[in-house]
């Protein structure tokens, strides 16, 4: 008889000995997903910024390049009246055949070449602006698009840190 009680007690003591130690391991459980659960919650929020800034960046790179093109549409216009002007000087030259134009022969050659000179000014600073936004608008889409790149690649979490202390 005290053979089983002794038999009784020491599976008791087991059985709450195992008890404890899953209560242990379940409450530990529990706890770690709570830690994961928050973090996700983190990363999910930290998504939505991003994507919110991704939109603004958009936004922003739209209105430039807008801005951009208005500025290049007036260029062009400068340059199409720059040609109109040298095309009414030289019809304006052609046009006029009488003895004080054969006078002035050197001064009329003079203006015309002027005029070749500021449209030629006209079409290399056109050029020049349009490759400045082509380049503008490059530069700015490859650092936007650097920086959302880099901010994806940031935003890439683990959820087991790891041993550089990197979250990516």
């Amino acid at each position: 008889a005290e053979l089983r009680d002794q038999v009784e007690r020491v599976r008791k003591d087991m059985a709450k000995q195992h008890q404890e130690e899953r209560d242990l391991l379940i409450k530990t459980h529990t706890e770690e997903l709570e830690v994961f659960k928050s973090k996700i919650s983190l990363m999910e929020d930290d998504l939505e910024a991003r994507r919110q800034e991704a939109e603004e960046l958009e936004q922003a790179v739209e209105e430039l390049e807008s801005e951009k093109l208005s500025d290049m549409k007036s260029l062009q216009g400068q340059l199409t009246k720059a040609q109109a002007d040298k095309a009414a000087l030289e019809a304006e030259w052609e046009g006029k055949m009488g003895e004080r134009e054969r006078r002035h022969e050197l001064e009329m050659n003079q203006l015309v070449q002027q005029q070749r000179v500021k449209l030629l000014q006209v079409e290399q600073n056109f050029e020049l602006e349009q490759n400045s936004l082509r380049s503008f608008v490059l530069t700015t889409a490859t650092s936007m698009l650097s920086q959302v790149k880099a901010k994806k690649k940031g935003g890439v979490y683990s959820l087991t840190p790891d041993d550089s202390g990197d979250d990516s």
